[in-house]
């Protein structure tokens, strides 16, 4: 079955499309907008009632951004058999080579999530976000998704999850509480001695300044992204 990447941007960039073209042999690529376009995937805000907060719940989140419409959209064209689906966000930068090489090793594993620093909350109470989660599963958990696979297993329960409850969560709680609740399968891409140098270079904050080798997050710099993305590994001179 033909892998599903979506890209998630406030609006079609050049980032936007440098991750298509970079996934372009790799599945079905779409791109899945904040802002109304017609070169992207995009549901007016009106239209998101239940498919909101995915990405975070305060004051300083958006209730509905790309993530939240992205799952309106695996809703209305996944049906009763969804693939597997990538979500990406326009930050992360990285070459196509090195991006086969996770979709390929990820393939095969078919983990129902496939992300980074999955931890239980045990593990990691210092997280600020385990609220929740934890008035909602038994064993939250949580995981660091700008670039994250599911499998159509996963899927499936993630929607469900939103007809049940009316509403989704924070996907970095959402995802992996899923998965540690209903002991499911995960594949942490820096544990894994295939995928773990891939990954040097992504991180939550600061911004990635320099090119390196492997997928970054997070590329603000449009001509640093270019670069990644090309497989140059440096800034272009201008």
């Amino acid at each position: 079955m033909t892998e599903r990447f979506l890209i998630l941007c406030r609006e079609p960039n050049e980032a936007a499309e440098n991750l298509r073209m970079a996934f372009s042999g790799l599945g079905a690529v779409e791109l899945v907008s904040d802002t109304p376009t017609d070169q992207a995937v995009w549901y007016p805000d009106e239209a998101m009632q239940g498919y909101r907060h995915l990405s975070g719940w305060s004051q300083a989140c958006r209730p509905v951004t790309a993530w939240d419409r992205a799952w309106m959209h695996l809703n209305l064209t996944s049906g009763k058999n969804p693939a597997p689906v990538w979500l990406v966000e326009d930050d992360v930068a990285g070459n196509p080579e090195d991006f086969s090489r996770v979709a390929d090793f990820s393939g095969g594993v078919d983990a129902d999530l496939s992300a980074l620093e999955f931890r239980l909350m045990e593990e990691d109470p210092g997280w600020p976000h385990w609220h929740v989660a934890a008035d909602r599963f038994t064993h939250p958990a949580r995981s660091f998704n700008p670039l994250c696979r599911l499998n159509a297993r996963l899927v499936g329960m993630v929607l469900e999850f939103r007809r049940c409850h009316g509403r989704f969560v924070f996907m970095e709680a959402l995802f992996a509480s899923l998965v540690a609740e209903h002991g499911l399968s995960y594949l942490d891409w820096q544990k894994e001695p295939e995928t773990a140098s891939l990954f040097d270079s992504f991180r939550f904050r600061p911004e990635i300044g320099e090119a390196g080798k492997g997928i970054h997050h997070p590329v603000k710099d449009p001509e640093l992204h270019r670069a990644i993305c090309s497989g140059l590994g440096k800034r272009e001179s201008s």
